[in-house]
């Protein structure tokens, strides 16, 4: 049991980790996806849309 709470910390930990690293892209313009990530900033992506939130959203 304590290694399961243990290995649900570290995929926690890297989640977080990639978001942060996505979000730093996103706002430099280096992302591939810049024009997704774009609309995400701006706000103009629509909400009830599933593929675009962050996997913490899930958890």
């Amino acid at each position: 049991m304590l290694k399961q709470e243990k290995d649900h910390q570290k995929l926690l930990a890297a989640i977080r980790k990639a978001e942060e690293a996505e979000l730093q892209q996103g706002y430099i313009g280096a992302s591939p996806n810049s024009e997704t990530d774009s609309s995400i900033l701006n706000g103009d992506s629509d909400v009830s849309e599933d593929g675009e939130r962050p996997l913490s959203y899930y958890l």
